[in-house]
């Protein structure tokens, strides 16, 4: 191995030198044979079978080398230098051997096509030793040079007038074959360097990307872990606040207070998009199909958007539901639900005067499932047509400079696109500026019966008592939350009672019964999913 040569390129040429053997010597085993079947007349019969068997038992010694390498799995660096120096002892004998031909049985016959099947076969083997060689140097130059010098030796020890022509020959051959060697060997070492340096690239890149994507999930993760913590301070303060705007205050601080709640539902609106976006990322958010009623969903959007809009712009909010879109399907409500709001949302906030309107038809219906189609039209600003196929990037927003008029994170409709996918359904717009947007939604849902529904999604034990006092169980392990809870519902005249976390709850609902249990989801001890399953099993049971 040169000082230039990396250690693991060296191993590689090793192993490439070895990997060629195998069918180097069998054509150099098939050579003997022949020459044992076609000189039948040779005068000297003994010394040419002498020599096939020579050249036999190196050709084994060399494949019993062969086999020795290829058992040795994991090969430590002397171990490959061992086999560098078996290697290249067995292309010397191998070498000597042939060479034999030419200084010990080439001379014993005068017959002159004899000499030139010898020659020739010598080389032959010399001229394809190059290639099977060609990884390092050494083992080729001992192949050549050992082997065309026992030319020249046989042809020095044979009379012939030609002889020294062919001599002559046979030495700029050689020169030819090793200045042959050492450009192909070098070749292939910068070839095999150059394929390492790609690999250690390529490694180095997927560990930096493993290492990336470890970091970002895992900020997801503390994002989507951290989603409680940060919107119960928000809800408190909204919460606080709105029961404060119910006192009689001066207008002066009433201003502030709307000031304080209104910068409070922005702030939780961002905060929620982010917290979402995080969730998705770190693959947190599922997809829960249930059986829902379609209509009564998209009446609830539409009253929640009215709302905002009769208190901020003079809009038509309308909608239609196309007659062959069945009343109940299976699917998540709560992601269909989230995915309207935040388009109607976005046109009514990109649309001053005008219309912001939902249709929804039925694009295929099978025993088995159903394509709806959701469209939120609005007459807005409209979108660039170079924005538009950006429009559904994180934090891409139509108008992204300074002066920008409208804020927000720009992960309204990327979490749009990313819920649109888990549900298995896709989401596109047509807009132009000045002419409005168009958003078109289309997600699978599985048909089911009006009768299908689960029954408490039939208010009609609520509405019996929803103006009559109700004895509630609040279960929070929150103590701002549990006082503002306490605050508003005393304050409606309602009986409550409080538990910490979910197995708390538990004990106190066997021992009392309520009218309606408000269950908080992330709590020690026992969470609000595990405490609800459990305590609807005990009613169905």
């Amino acid at each position: 191995m040169s000082d230039k040569t990396p250690p693991t390129v060296f191993a590689k040429q090793i192993d490439l030198l070895y990997q060629n053997a195998p069918s180097a010597i069998l054509a150099s085993a098939l050579i003997p044979v022949m020459f044992l079947i076609f000189l039948t007349d040779f005068p000297e019969r003994k010394a040419i079978q002498t020599w096939a068997i020579m050249m036999e038992l190196v050709l084994l010694f060399r494949m019993f080398t062969i086999f020795l390498y290829h058992k040795r799995k994991k090969k430590k660096s002397f171990q490959v230098k061992q086999a560098s120096s078996l290697f290249n002892t067995g292309v010397a004998m191998a070498s000597m051997i042939w060479g034999s031909l030419a200084w010990w049985i080439y001379p014993l016959t005068g017959d002159q096509s004899t000499h030139f099947l010898f020659f020739i076969s010598l080389i032959g083997v010399t001229g394809g030793s190059v290639a099977s060689l060609s990884y390092r140097q050494l083992p080729n130059y001992l192949f050549i040079c050992l082997t065309t010098f026992s030319m020249l030796i046989g042809l020095y020890r044979t009379s012939g007038h030609q002889n020294t022509a062919v001599a002559i020959i046979t030495v700029v051959y050689t020169i030819f074959l090793l200045k042959n060697v050492r450009i192909m060997q070098g070749n292939n070492e910068k070839m095999l360097i150059l394929k390492e340096k790609a690999l250690a690239r390529e490694v180095k890149l997927k560990i930096a990307s493993k290492k990336t994507e470890v970091a970002s999930r895992a900020k997801s993760r503390f994002l989507a872990n951290m989603s409680h913590e940060i919107r119960t301070p928000m809800n408190s303060i909204i919460g606080r606040t709105r029961l404060a705007l119910d006192e009689r205050i001066e207008p002066k601080m009433r201003s502030h207070l709307e000031t304080i709640q209104s910068s409070s539902k922005d702030l939780l609106a961002l905060i929620n998009d982010i917290l979402d976006f995080s969730k998705i990322e770190a693959g947190e958010l599922k997809i829960t199909n249930k059986p829902f009623n379609l209509y009564e969903t998209i009446q609830s959007i539409l009253n929640t958007v009215k709302v905002l809009v009769q208190d901020e712009k003079d809009l038509a909010v309308t909608y239609t539901i196309a007659p062959d879109v069945p009343q109940a399907v299976v699917g998540d409500s709560l992601r269909l639900r989230q995915i309207l709001l935040n388009l109607l949302n976005n046109g009514i906030k990109f649309t001053e005067n005008g219309f912001v309107d939902l249709s929804i038809e039925c694009l295929k219906s099978t025993d088995t499932s159903l394509l709806l189609q959701f469209k939120v039209r609005d007459s807005g600003i409209g979108i660039a047509i170079d924005k538009q196929k950006h429009i559904f990037d994180e934090f891409a927003q139509e108008d992204d400079s300074p002066t920008r008029q409208f804020g927000g994170t720009g992960l309204g409709l990327a979490i749009c696109r990313q819920l649109c996918q888990l549900m298995g359904g896709n989401i596109e717009v047509s807009s132009r500026p000045a002419q409005g947007s168009t958003f078109t939604v289309a997600i699978s849902f599985q048909p089911c019966e009006i009768n299908d529904l689960p029954a408490d999604t039939t208010p009609g034990k609520i509405e019996q008592k929803q103006n009559a006092p109700m004895s509630l169980l609040l279960v929070e392990d929150n103590e701002a939350n549990r006082i503002l809870a306490r605050m508003v519902l005393e304050g409606e005249k309602h009986q409550l009672v409080e538990a910490n976390d979910g197995l708390q709850a538990l004990h106190i609902l066997s021992e009392q019964k309520f009218d309606a249990v408000l269950m908080d989801v992330q709590m020690p001890v026992m969470d609000g999913y595990t405490a609800t399953r459990i305590i609807r099993s005990l009613e169905n049971g």
